[in-house]
C-alpha cells in the first residue's frame, strides 16, 4: 500500500504491445489497459479490460487476439 500519489501502476512493454495495470482505477472493470505499440511506442487507442481477466490466461489471450489481431499470435499460443 502506498500513499495517494502512488497508485500501484505496473506496466509491461514490448515492441508490439503494452499492458498497464492500475489496481485503483476510477472505472470498474477497466483496471487493465492494452495498447498496440510500434517500436515500443504506443499507437492507436488503448483498450480496457477487467483485472480478473489476467487470472484467466485463455480469456486474456482471446481478448488480446480480438483487440489487437494476430500480432504476436505465435508467442501467445506458445505461452498458453
Amino acid at each position: 500500500m502506498g500513499t495517494d500519489h502512488e497508485d500501484g501502476t505496473t506496466e509491461l512493454r514490448h515492441a508490439d504491445i503494452a499492458v498497464r495495470v492500475v489496481p485503483r482505477d476510477f472505472l470498474p472493470d477497466s483496471e487493465v489497459s492494452i495498447s498496440r505499440c510500434r517500436d515500443g511506442q504506443e499507437i492507436g487507442t488503448p483498450h480496457s479490460a477487467p483485472i480478473s481477466e489476467l487470472l484467466d490466461v485463455a480469456a486474456f489471450q482471446r481478448r488480446l487476439a480480438g483487440m489487437l489481431g494476430d500480432i504476436g499470435a505465435v508467442h501467445f499460443a506458445a505461452a498458453a
